[in-house]
């Protein structure tokens, strides 16, 4: 679990028979907002461990949070950049995924930059929320 500010750390591995990892944590945030503009956004990077304990980068994922209050599943796409042909077969045998440089190009250069990447899918991360929302007609938010 990381922050915006770089913190970044790792709350658990999961080892899986089935192929479904579960990452049961409770996240209470609170946000504030005068508009839909800028919208909260769950952003996520999906790693695995080997048999070694060798960490491994797998890929990315984006996701808006729901506009509307209620209890929402939100399954997001993980995907990650294809390398070269090197990159690529480095990455099947020595466990070295190609990864972004940046990751402006997620959210803040997407417009421009998102279009230009060449991408695998990985999988899906799946959200179970629930969102609460008060004082949107105060502030004349629809």
């Amino acid at each position: 679990v990381g922050d915006h500010d770089g913190g970044e750390g790792q709350t658990q591995v999961d080892y899986s028979s089935d192929g479904h990892c579960v990452w049961n944590h409770p996240i209470d945030c609170h946000w504030f907002t005068n508009s839909v503009q800028r919208w909260p956004r769950i952003y996520v990077q999906v790693y695995s461990m080997d048999e070694y304990g060798g960490i491994r980068h797998e890929g990315y994922s984006l996701c808006t949070l729901p506009t509307c209050p209620g209890y929402h599943e939100i399954i997001c796409s993980v995907w990650r950049p294809i390398g070269t042909a090197h990159e690529e077969i480095s990455g099947y045998f020595l466990g070295l995924n190609p990864s972004l440089t940046t990751t402006n190009v997620l959210y803040e250069t997407a417009r421009d930059e998102r279009c230009k990447l060449s991408t695998r899918s990985i999988g899906s991360v799946t959200f179970r929320v629930d969102i609460i929302m008060r004082n949107f007609d105060f502030h004349h938010v629809d």
